[in-house]
């Protein structure tokens, strides 16, 4: 009976050990896991060079404006080049109609590369449509015209898989995974051998959807984007379209956090490539009256506060008491009278900007110096 004891003790004491080949085993195999996958993602193709498809090219010592109609709208290039002064010339890069999902585009695909460096890149937003990343044309539009062939960033931002609060590390995952882009396709690959299964039994037991299901399964549709189509609402029909619809125009897509937008990323791109930046958020013009969205305002005061952690100069139109009904003309676009009013103010920045810069590094709000780039003083 004793030596029955010690024998269940020494077995008990070398059960962990024998549970270690076992966890080696699976920890390498998760190493060839994670290093296949990381050599995949170098087989992608590159991203072909858009700079051919900009209507305006940039140039050396010129402020290059990247925007929509509230650029149009709301800033006179003449008058700027006037109000900047010291023989600063502008240039315009228009697309009415777009929103931030083409500014990363072209951010990405076309300016950082370009042989020919802007003295600052003036872009911009407003919260309402910011916070929505997919927010598009339904029709093909000059989205298509900057798209790289490989995209999964992009493709990730304007989708449904953000949502739940995990923006950051699947973001990561976007642009460094080669498998994480894919996992759609592997998940249906994997188990569309169970799905005809189960579509084989519901036809058997008389399943009167079960031949339509297949009839879709086999133009090349997922079981679960025909299920999620037929399950959820009219809005919500599958992951690509699962967007709250704006009329016939335009997709709206879902509200996301600011650090789920194409913002941070846009702003990034420009300072790894030491390109100076200023930043606009446009003020809608409902905050004149009722006041933002809750979601939109909190969108709007996430940015002031990224940009001022990051050190990049903005000009906060929304937070612009100046700035009033008046000076509106249809929706959030501007009169002449909000155009010489948010013309002036950008020039202003851009003023303070210039005067701030100093050859051979940037002064910081601590005192330090970065001598990586040539000017990113805050704005406001």
């Amino acid at each position: 009976m004793a030596g029955e004891t010690e024998a269940r003790k020494r077995e008990t004491k070398q059960a962990p050990l024998r549970r270690v080949p076992v966890l080696v085993s699976f920890a390498l195999g998760l190493l060839l896991l994670i290093a296949f996958d990381l050599g995949l993602a170098t087989l992608r193709p590159r991203d072909a060079d858009r700079a051919g498809a900009l209507e305006v090219q940039p140039r050396d010592g010129r402020i290059y404006l990247l925007g929509n109609s509230m650029f149009k709208t709301g800033i006179d290039p003449e008058a700027l080049e006037r109000g900047i002064a010291g023989g600063i010339g502008v240039d315009f890069e228009e697309h009415v109609g777009h929103y931030t999902n083409l500014w990363y585009l072209i951010v990405k695909n076309a300016l950082i590369d370009h042989p020919e460096t802007p003295r600052r890149v003036v872009w911009g937003f407003r919260p309402t449509y910011a916070y929505r990343p997919a927010f598009r044309q339904k029709r093909t539009c000059d989205v298509e015209r900057f798209r790289g062939p490989s995209e999964t960033l992009y493709d990730h931002l304007v989708s449904r898989a953000n949502r739940g609060g995990h923006g950051a590390w699947r973001a990561w995952l976007a642009r460094e995974s080669g498998l994480y882009p894919r996992r759609e396709a592997i998940r249906d690959a994997a188990f569309e051998p169970f799905e005809r299964f189960t579509l084989s039994l519901l036809g058997i037991v008389g399943g009167p959807a079960a031949p339509r299901i297949e009839a879709e399964l086999d133009s090349g549709r997922s079981l679960s984007a025909v299920l999620h189509e037929r399950l959820q609402p009219r809005e919500n029909r599958v992951a690509e379209e699962g967007y709250v619809d704006a009329g016939e125009s335009f997709v709206l897509g879902e509200v996301v956090p600011f650090e789920q937008s194409f913002v941070p990323p846009i702003s990034n791109l420009l300072r790894e490539r030491a390109i100076p930046q200023l930043v606009v958020l446009f003020k809608p013009v409902a905050a004149t009256a009722e006041g933002l969205d809750p979601r939109a305002a909190r969108f709007a005061a996430d940015a002031v506060r990224w940009f001022e952690a990051h050190g990049i100069p903005y000009l906060d139109m929304v937070s612009a008491p100046e700035l009033e009904r008046r000076h509106y003309a249809s929706g959030d676009h501007y009169n002449a009278e909000g155009r010489a009013l948010v013309t002036a103010k950008l020039a202003a920045a851009l003023r303070r900007l210039e005067a701030q810069s100093e050859p051979g590094g940037l002064p910081l709000a601590d005192g330090s110096r970065s001598p990586q780039r040539r000017s990113e003083p805050r704005g406001g």
